[in-house]
């Protein structure tokens, strides 16, 4: 049915957001931070485990949201159980990734926490908005910052891979095999 398409395709969408935000710059960049971090076994240690706990509840929750939507109609008001885990389970995933972010690139994400932010309002503001709008709301609030973050990596003249400087290797490293 056609409410079963759009309930389906807009969770998409966002899904599709979730990743962008991941995968266009930070994922390459944090690995490429590793590589000259002063102590790299910690910072992938709270990075990869605490804040990447952060980041796969919040899809899994966002996950189990959709599931609710499609179960229901789409025309309805979203049940508050739905919209929690939609809203919040992407809201959680962009906080993750914000502290994802901060502890491997030193960087803050101010935009990624502002759409979370927007994305618990919207769970309090939304209970009989039906789930067709709610998917459709969260889905552009996640395009929104991705459109936001290239325009300002542009804006600021920053390369999509940044270099990494690499500190010189340490005296004697050459011997140390």
């Amino acid at each position: 049915t056609a409410g079963l398409v759009i309930g389906g395709t807009l969770p998409l969408l966002t899904a599709i957001g979730m990743w962008w935000t991941y995968f266009d710059r930070t994922a390459d960049r944090a690995q490429e931070r590793l590589r000259v971090h002063d102590d790299p076994v910690l910072a992938a240690a709270d990075a990869y485990s605490y804040m990447h706990l952060l980041i796969v509840a919040g899809i899994i929750i966002f996950a189990g949201g959709v599931k609710v939507v499609v179960h229901h109609s789409v025309g309805a008001p979203m049940p508050d159980g739905g919209r929690l885990a939609m809203c919040g389970g992407a809201a959680l995933y962009l906080a993750g990734l914000a502290a994802f972010r901060l502890r491997i690139l030193g960087e803050h994400s101010y935009g990624r926490l502002l759409v979370a932010l927007a994305l618990m309002v919207l769970f309090a503001a939304g209970g009989g908005l039906p789930a067709w709008a709610i998917g459709a709301a969260i889905a552009a609030l996640m395009g929104a910052l991705c459109v936001g973050e290239v325009l300002q990596t542009e804006a600021h003249g920053i390369p999509v891979d940044p270099p990494v400087q690499v500190r010189p290797a340490s005296p004697g490293a050459e011997r140390a095999g």
